[in-house]
């Protein structure tokens, strides 16, 4: 009896952790938006727990509105995209599919219609690392909009708020959100960096950037380091489809921005 109730708590002890654990789910796919340009470039695609890698072709479909797949939508590449964690994988829609006037656009046309509709779709039977599988499929609805095709340019952002402890910046174009919170600098005055945090807006077309200590002086910088892209793949001097001939431009990558008294 003894035995028996010894037994009994240290199952207790570790079955109850065990089942506790949380099922292994898609934390989020960016971009968030529903409505997306028509050469829209990547996907982000971020997990609760790290994932088996070099199966992603068998998991990820992009589908039309009547259910057919288009096989040849994505990349293939024989290393895929990982975070360092493998909780983050990239996903790349076929450039030739998207540049104009390549032969894997002649052929096939591009993988997002202007004017369609398409579900990107993850199968829930995608192993984690640890051999268990996803809280199930996954959709997300896209509705394809105008392609981008000017370049980005700083004098279209906006900012909408710039107090001693924050400053909101609206964006003229969804753009890449990993980049954006890497290549995006804050700095004061005397053009030291400024350290805090970036926060993406709704359907990243905007962002907040908090500081770690209020800003001080009588103005920020905005500095845009040009490899900054849109989700189609545009960064600050050149566009992923350009016409030939096209000449890159040299842009204005600093902002200043009074600060509110």
């Amino acid at each position: 009896m003894r035995f028996s109730l010894i037994t009994v708590l240290l199952l207790g002890g570790l079955i109850g952790p065990l089942a506790a654990q949380p099922t292994p789910k898609i934390v989020s796919v960016f971009p968030s938006s529903n409505t997306l340009p028509s050469n829209t470039l990547r996907f982000y695609i971020h997990f609760s727990e790290p994932m088996q890698q070099k199966v992603s072709a068998s998991y990820i479909r992009l589908e039309n509105s009547k259910g057919v797949v288009d096989t040849q939508a994505f990349m293939n590449f024989s290393t895929e995209l990982w975070s360092p964690d493998a909780k983050r994988l990239t996903l790349l829609l076929d450039p030739g599919r998207i540049k104009r006037g390549v032969n894997s656009n002649e052929a096939l046309g591009p993988a997002l219609v202007l004017g369609k509709n398409y579900n990107l779709v993850i199968d829930g039977a995608w192993p984690t690392y640890e051999g268990k599988f996803l809280q199930g499929e996954f959709v997300k609805a896209i509705f394809v909009e105008d392609p981008y095709r000017t370049i980005p340019s700083l004098e279209n952002w906006s900012v909408t708020e710039l107090s001693g402890s924050e400053l909101k910046v609206n964006l003229d174009r969804i753009f890449d959100s990993a980049l954006l919170k890497r290549l995006v600098l804050i700095t004061d005055e005397q053009d030291l960096p400024v350290m805090g945090e970036f926060v993406l807006g709704a359907k990243q077309r905007s962002f907040t950037f908090i500081p770690n200590q209020s800003f001080k002086g009588k103005f920020i910088n905005i500095i845009i380091d040009p490899r900054l892209e849109d989700i189609a793949g545009n960064n600050f001097r050149a566009l992923l489809d350009s016409a030939k001939g096209f000449k890159k431009i040299d842009p204005i990558l600093t902002k200043q921005v009074a600060l509110v008294p």
